[in-house]
């Protein structure tokens, strides 16, 4: 009996391992996604992730290098409206200078989404009041979503919908 639970406890100690080492793959792997964009940023972690799966049980998913192109796609699509018209000359090179967001979901239909939010600038925040530093500092905008209210045309996000291929809610500011 206790050489069967001692060859338990090591094959659940091997799985957990391996279940890691899975996890940390594919969190790399997301990360050099957008590796080759040093203003584009994958959130799978972050508080509006966590947000959206409780308010809506939304879940979240890791996309490929090809939907990201898809979005990329669509996006152009709606830059072919003058969805982007607020841009002086809207292209979508004009919309990589942005500062991009790219949150994956799938919705409660069970479409995979990408909701995409943008801004050109970053901003400073202040320091946390329990603190006791007076230095304001950029924020984190690679690990927490960025929620700007009336920012004009610096800020911008929509939703992309890669299983039908559309795209809404386009806000700015």
């Amino acid at each position: 009996m206790n050489f069967f639970i001692k060859n338990l406890l090591i094959i659940c100690c091997c799985f957990l391992c391996c279940q890691g080492c899975y996890d940390d793959k594919a969190t790399s792997s997301n990360k050099n996604l957008m590796s080759s964009d040093e203003k584009a940023v994958l959130l799978l972690k972050s508080n509006y992730n966590q947000w959206l799966y409780t308010t809506y049980g939304y879940r979240k998913w890791a996309p490929t290098k090809k939907d990201i192109d898809r979005a990329h796609h669509i996006l152009s699509t709606a830059i072919k409206n003058d969805e982007f018209n607020f841009l002086k000359t809207p292209s979508l090179q004009d919309l990589k200078g942005y500062y991009r967001q790219y949150i994956p979901y799938i919705n409660a239909k069970g479409e995979k989404v990408i909701k995409i939010n943008a801004f050109c600038e970053l901003l400073e925040v202040p320091p946390a009041s329990t603190s006791e530093s007076k230095v304001w500092t950029k924020m984190d905008w690679k690990n927490r979503y960025v929620d700007v209210d009336d920012g004009g045309y610096c800020y911008w996000r929509v939703v992309i919908n890669l299983d039908r291929n559309t795209y809404y809610n386009l806000i700015i500011g």
